[in-house]
C-alpha cells in the first residue's frame, strides 16, 4: 500500500485547528463572510480580518482569523458573535451571509452584515448582531431546510432548498416569500442543494430524487413578484416548470 504523503509542509500546511463546542452535535455547515471587515470594537486595531460562521446544533458562531503585520495568518481563531436558537431541539444544517443597507448616526448609508442560518425546523433565521432583538425568521417551508443561497446581484434575495420537495425565493428585508419552485415539474423528494448563476437569471436545484432542475428567475411573473414583495402582502408566485 503506497505511503500517504504528509501535508504538513509548504503551502499545504494547516494554519490552525478549531474545536467547536456543540454538545457533541456535528457541524453541518460553514460560510465565509465575503469581505475582510465587520465593524467590531474588538477588531478596530486590525486591518485585515477574515470572518466565517459555523452551524451545529441550535447554534451559529462567528469566528475571526486575523492577519498579523507580516501578512501571515495567526493560528488562533477567536469567536466574535454567537446566535443560539431558543429551541434546543433545533439542528442547523446550513448558513450564508447577506447585507442590509442602513443609515448610520452620521446619516451615511452603511451595509450591515446579516447571518442566515436554517435547518431541521424549516425556518430560516436572520441574525443581525447590530440590532435588538437580533433574530428574525423566514417561515413557510413544511419541513427542514437543507441549503440556502443569496442572490449574487440582489443580496436581499435568498433561495432556500427544503425537505418538503420545494425551493423558495425570499425577500430577506420584508421577510416575504416571493416564489415557490415545486409542483408537477418539480422535485419528487427532498431538495438537498441549490445555487444561483452569477448573472442572477437561473436557479439550479438538486435532491434525493437524483434530478437537477433549472428554473428561470428573469421571467415577468418573477420580476413582478419581487417588486411586490417590497410592499404588498401578496401570496407567493408558484412556479411549476
Amino acid at each position: 500500500m503506497p505511503k500517504r504523503k504528509s501535508t504538513d509542509d509548504g503551502d499545504r500546511k494547516c494554519l490552525g485547528t478549531l474545536k467547536v463546542e456543540t454538545g457533541g452535535r456535528p457541524l453541518f455547515g460553514l460560510s465565509f463572510w465575503p469581505g475582510t471587515k465587520i465593524k467590531s470594537k474588538q477588531d478596530e486595531e486590525n486591518e485585515d480580518i477574515y470572518y466565517f460562521c459555523t452551524v451545529g446544533g441550535n447554534t451559529g458562531t462567528v469566528y475571526a482569523i486575523i492577519k498579523d503585520k507580516n501578512q501571515k495568518l495567526k493560528l488562533e481563531i477567536t469567536p466574535r458573535e454567537k446566535f443560539v436558537d431558543d429551541d434546543e431541539t433545533e439542528e442547523f444544517y446550513t448558513c450564508c451571509w447577506t447585507t442590509a443597507e442602513r443609515i448610520s448616526d452620521n446619516e451615511d448609508e452603511v451595509s450591515t452584515p446579516l447571518l442566515i442560518v436554517a435547518g431541521a425546523h424549516g425556518s430560516a433565521k436572520i441574525a443581525d448582531f447590530t440590532q435588538e432583538p437580533n433574530n428574525l425568521a423566514l417561515v413557510g417551508h413544511g419541513n427542514a431546510i437543507n441549503d440556502c443561497r443569496v442572490h449574487p446581484i440582489h443580496p436581499w434575495l435568498l433561495v432556500t432548498a427544503s425537505k418538503d420537495e420545494s425551493a423558495r425565493l425570499w425577500n430577506v428585508i420584508t421577510r416575504k416569500c416571493i416564489a415557490i419552485f415545486a409542483g408537477d415539474m418539480g422535485h419528487r423528494d427532498e431538495v438537498l442543494t441549490c445555487d444561483i448563476h452569477i448573472l442572477g437569471r437561473l436557479l439550479c436545484t438538486a435532491g434525493m430524487d437524483n434530478t437537477v432542475k433549472i428554473w428561470r428567475l428573469d421571467t415577468t411573473d418573477i420580476a413582478t413578484a419581487i417588486f411586490e414583495s417590497n410592499s404588498k402582502a401578496t401570496k407567493p408566485h408558484i412556479v411549476h416548470d
